[in-house]
C-alpha cells in the first residue's frame, strides 16, 4: 500500500480492515491508512482463509482485530475494533459473519 510517506509492505495479519471510499480501497492499520491498488473483491480472494470476512459491500474486516461485538438496529451488528473505530455488519453479510465466528 501507499500513503503520503511512500510505499509500504505490510503483512495481512496487521491490517484491522479494508474499506472502500470514493472508489479507492484503503487498508487500515492501528493508526495508519494505506491506499491499496486492488479491488476489494481481489483482496477478499487473496485473504480467503486468513481470518478476514466481508461485513458489507464496502468493507472487509480482520476477525482477530475485533474488540467487541454488539447488536445494532435492523438486525445489524456493531463492531468495535481494537483501534476504537466502529464498523457495521450489514444484514446481507450477517449470516456469513456469524458462521465465520461460529456463533
Amino acid at each position: 500500500g501507499t500513503n503520503e510517506f511512500g510505499q509500504k509492505s505490510v503483512e495481512s495479519r496487521n491490517f484491522m480492515y479494508f474499506i472502500v471510499e470514493d472508489d479507492d480501497v484503503y487498508g487500515v492499520l492501528h493508526n495508519t491508512r494505506l491506499l491499496i491498488r486492488m479491488k476489494l473483491y481481489e483482496i477478499e480472494e487473496l485473504l480467503l482463509g486468513k481470518g478476514f470476512i466481508r461485513i458489507s459491500k464496502y468493507s472487509l474486516v480482520n476477525i482477530g482485530k475485533i474488540d467487541y461485538i454488539k447488536p445494532a438496529l435492523n438486525s445489524k451488528l456493531d463492531l468495535l475494533m481494537k483501534n476504537q473505530e466502529h464498523l457495521e455488519v450489514n444484514r446481507a453479510y450477517l449470516k456469513d459473519f456469524k458462521a465465520a465466528l461460529k456463533i
